[in-house]
């Protein structure tokens, strides 16, 4: 196949036996195309040494984002929590991220929908007809209830291998997708290192356990890291309980003499001070998740769904351009670590200063955003 010319598209259309137009889909993935014709193109362009050129491929994205505009391929949004009548409204924190994931969408030449799968008098296969028959370009899934899991499965009733998928957060166990989410090892570390900036030194995890399965323990394990590093490993554990009792956390609290605690949302914060525990005079408080307006004046980690929502969209245009469908031979995760919120509920304290001990306690700046 050895030629004097530079390899062309028109020389691998002739070889392969296909059309001109078949071969320009075939190296951009199109899902029109069967799975052997695109291996067939593939081949024949590695045998005579074909290679793209980077600036042509820069011209044809942008005709191909113009040509989806008008066609309004449609990205779903699949929503298995929230109701359909809170989703997206102003009051609704999830608004801003949506809005944000909507026009990323957009700059690609899709259309972001919410799909409620599991809505009521809506069967699971009636729900995969539909997204079918829409045509839909790809799916990005939101993480369902822990409610759903049977059996140590989390899963949803969703044909993955007649879709391109991302999911938002890691819980489910099958299957194993490209996913986006938060990197919840930096993101204590963060926590920890500003309450250290602060002054305080017994800082206490407190977890309802469908937290720390969900999270698959990465909080814990990044706060038992700072522990052993600290010396605090053999005083005092994490509280991590099925539910809250006033009498468990203040008992806890005390017998360790903490006096900082560090949780996943309000709930924990609203449980020490309905113990008649000051915060933050008695005791500093900083959440692992910041969302919504209720958690605002509060000190913790933002992990900007505003930022993380849009890279499920990067994801997945990445993946329907190479027209993976179901779940990929090697699946990849972006994660993002959020920002730091100081919040009211910690306050300066006076207390000896602490080594840094940077060659032991991974720094969070190094750990912010990449693929693993």
């Amino acid at each position: 196949m050895k030629n004097s010319r530079p390899p062309s598209l028109r020389m691998i259309a002739d070889l392969a036996g296909v059309s001109l137009a078949t071969v320009s889909l075939a190296l951009r993935r199109s899902p029109k195309l069967l799975a052997a014709t695109i291996a067939r193109v593939d081949q024949v362009a590695a045998q005579v040494g074909y290679r793209r050129d980077a600036n042509l491929s820069r011209v044809m994205s942008a005709t191909a984002k113009s040509r989806y505009r008008q066609a309004g391929e449609v990205i779903a949004c699949v929503v298995t929590r929230d109701p359909r009548s809170a989703w997206g409204r102003n009051s609704d924190p999830k608004s801003v991220p949506f809005r944000a994931m909507c026009k990323r969408a957009a700059d690609y030449g899709y259309t972001a929908e919410p799909f409620w799968l599991l809505e009521e008098g809506l069967s699971a296969a009636r729900a995969n007809d539909i997204l079918l028959a829409r045509g839909t370009a790809g799916l990005v899934v939101f993480s369902p209830s822990y409610t759903l899991r049977k059996n140590g499965i989390l899963t949803l009733p969703i044909r993955w291998n007649k879709f391109s998928v991302v999911e938002v957060d890691d819980v489910m166990t099958e299957p194993i997708l490209n996913r986006v989410r938060h990197n919840h090892l930096s993101g204590i570390w963060r926590a920890l290192e500003e309450l250290e900036i602060l002054g305080y030194r017994r800082i206490g995890l407190c977890l309802l356990d469908n937290v720390e399965v969900a999270t698959h323990h990465r909080w814990t394990a990044g706060y038992l890291y700072w522990s052993r590093v600290r010396g605090f490993a053999n005083s005092f554990t994490p509280l991590i309980s099925n539910h809250f009792s006033e009498g468990e956390i203040t008992q806890w609290i005390r017998k360790n003499r903490i006096d900082a605690v560090i949780g996943p949302g309000v709930e924990v914060l609203e449980r020490i001070r309905s113990c008649g525990i000051r915060v933050p005079e008695d005791v500093g408080f900083a959440s692992l998740d910041l969302f919504g307006s209720v958690t605002q004046g509060v000190s913790g980690i933002d992990q900007r769904r505003d930022v993380l929502w849009p890279m499920a969209i990067d994801l997945l245009v990445t993946t329907i351009h190479r027209n993976i469908k179901g779940e990929p031979e090697h699946p990849s995760t972006l994660t993002y670590a959020g920002e730091w919120v100081p919040g009211t509920t910690c306050r300066k304290v006076k207390a000896p200063p602490v080594p840094r001990l940077e060659e032991s306690l991974p720094p969070w700046r190094a750990t912010s955003l990449h693929v693993q």
